[in-house]
């Protein structure tokens, strides 16, 4: 697979979204498109970003680009194998580079000394978006790539099966740890969920499964989702009206990019259950960071996740006057703290 990766050319800008924040002079980072192994014709490739372990060598082309294609090459043959690598995916409408994420991915790097990969969803960021034949996502084949898709939950956890499976069978690199906001804990939970026997057959000499970080995530199906403050925020009430006696509605939201809603997206958000997927996790270890003012996914959410899984396997931490993003960059001290003593505390050495 390492063979068929191409570097994203303008990895730090795109269509709709606010351009990367992340320092490439202090980080070394590269920025690739994931092809689908499984896909004869290309167009569902995912973009992705790594930034390697501090200790790990980053190959030797350092005068070359780092958006360059065998550069990237390069540094994914010669990452160090025996550090852990972090995936971090994002929400909905969000991208990898979002501002708090980016934080993330380069702090945790230093701080834990691992990799870290952050990915764009389908139809999100620089990821395209062809569904020749695929999941039906209510668009066809040859669709707008630069439209948002809504709850995408099942191409959601597609994608990140195929990360991990790109991590973990290519690269060769153990997940150590998940962190996932908003709707892409969804996802992550889905996936916590399948592999949950990864960690109750791991013995002593065995990587175990991953463990979980839980960004805003919404206990879809059983709690508060304000399905009508998306219109508020996104569609006039024009749009809202059009919706209503159409059962359809399209706008361009942040630079020109498109958002479609459908009855059918709304009924597959609605009737989301996460609560058959969150009984079914009794072995993972599990943090849950949540802001107090989270308008989006109202703090009853992470309260939720505390009931169901197991009280000795979960940690919710609530962060006091914290909104559905974290207010920027105001608790990002606080919230890293916790991840990595979650992250330390639950490594072995």
């Amino acid at each position: 697979m390492l063979h068929k990766i191409t570097a994203i050319k303008n990895p730090n800008e795109c269509e709709g979204y606010v351009p990367c924040m992340l320092d490439k002079a202090k980080t070394h980072q590269i920025d690739f498109f994931l092809p689908d192994k499984k896909m004869i014709d290309p167009g569902d490739d995912l973009a992705c970003s790594l930034i390697p372990a501090p200790s790990s060598t980053p190959g030797p082309s350092q005068s070359k680009s780092p958006n360059d294609t065998e550069h990237a090459k390069i540094v994914l043959e010669e990452l160090d194998r025996t550090k852990p690598l972090i995936i971090i995916a994002h929400g909905h409408r969000s991208w990898r580079n979002q501002l708090l994420l980016c934080k993330f991915a380069s702090e945790i790097s230093s701080s834990l000394d691992c990799h870290t990969l952050r990915f764009d969803f389908t139809a999100c960021g620089h990821s395209k978006y062809d569904n020749p034949g695929g999941f039906d996502c209510g668009y066809g084949p040859g669709a707008d790539k630069h439209k948002w898709l809504y709850s995408n939950f099942e191409e959601d956890y597609k994608d990140l099966c195929r990360v991990i499976d790109f991590v973990q069978e290519d690269l060769n690199i153990h997940v150590s740890c998940m962190i996932a906001h908003s709707q892409g804990s969804a996802a992550m939970f889905r996936y916590a969920a399948d592999h949950d026997n990864d960690d109750a057959d791991a013995d002593a000499n065995t990587n175990a499964g991953p463990l979980y970080v839980n960004l805003s995530g919404a206990y879809y199906g059983h709690t508060e989702h304000k399905y009508v403050d998306f219109f508020s925020d996104v569609f006039t009430d024009r749009k809202r009206r059009e919706f209503e006696v159409k059962g359809r509605v399209i706008t361009e939201v942040k630079g020109g990019r498109k958002l479609e809603l459908k009855t059918k997206d709304v009924e597959r958000r609605d009737t989301f259950d996460m609560h058959s997927t969150i009984e079914k996790i009794q072995n993972a270890k599990v943090l849950t960071i949540h802001g107090e003012k989270d308008p989006l996914h109202p703090v009853a959410n992470a309260h939720r996740f505390d009931e169901v899984l197991p009280k000795e396997n979960h940690t919710m931490e609530i962060i006091p006057g914290a909104n559905h993003t974290y207010n920027g960059f105001k608790y990002a001290k606080t919230m890293m703290a916790k991840i990595e003593e979650f992250v330390r505390s639950n490594t072995s050495d």
